[in-house]
């Protein structure tokens, strides 16, 4: 199994978010081929980016709980209402990517057995 190192996924997101912004914004100028940004704009999108990067920890919290709740739960104790609630919980788990996974069971400080 290969993960990414930490910070690596980051890395990716803030990539993304800079390369969707490269696109010329109102006021921007051509510079040698590229984007000059104006100082606000620049300011604008780190904000946006660090609102991203919040929320995505947030995220990652909520589903390292989930896949913590779902590894511990025994299907047979589970009222038959919750049992197709917690088999769709599961399957959408196990269509993560597993460095995404593994960030969130990190961020709730899960041991991966």
């Amino acid at each position: 199994m290969r993960f990414a190192p930490k910070g690596r996924v980051d890395k990716q997101l803030r990539e993304a978010a800079l390369q969707h912004y490269r696109q010329a914004p109102a006021g921007a100028k051509a510079h040698q081929g590229g984007l000059l940004m104006n100082k606000q704009e620049v300011e604008l999108l780190s904000r946006e980016i660090e609102m991203l990067m919040a929320e995505r920890a947030r995220l990652l919290k909520v589903v390292g709980a989930a896949a913590v709740l779902v590894a511990n739960t025994d299907v047979g104790a589970l009222p038959s209402g919750a049992v197709g609630a917690a088999e769709m919980l599961s399957e959408t788990l196990n269509a993560l990517p597993e460095e995404t996974l593994k960030d969130a069971l990190e961020s709730v400080q899960a041991e991966v057995e």
